[in-house]
């Protein structure tokens, strides 16, 4: 998938409409500092297009939420290169084991 490709799946972002989180209260996503967040993790966790969502936001450097079962501060470990691969079907990525976002 060249830049061209990648930039229309992501602005077509049609995954949306598949995501576990559609009709959840959007502020859920965005906990305070000190709020839980393992609620919405787990409706993360459950969702068919998680992995679309982790790219979507990591692709288009989302810095608030979370965004495919990961808050900020996990995506941004994220964010080095040697973690990101393409796969033929489109951009994926090898999500982390708990150990390594901790």
């Amino acid at each position: 998938m060249d830049e061209r490709e990648l930039r229309l799946f992501m602005d077509r972002a049609e995954w949306m409409a598949d995501a576990n989180c559609r009709g959840v209260e959007a502020r859920l996503f965005f906990p305070e500092r000190d709020e839980d967040a393992g609620r919405v993790k787990a409706i993360c966790r459950e969702c068919d297009v998680q992995a679309e969502c982790l790219a979507f936001a990591l692709n288009s450097g989302e810095h608030f939420g979370i965004w495919g079962g990961l808050s900020e501060r996990e995506r941004r470990r994220l964010r080095r290169p040697a973690v990101r691969v393409m796969v033929a079907s489109g951009p994926m990525l090898r999500l982390p084991a708990k150990e390594d976002v901790a």
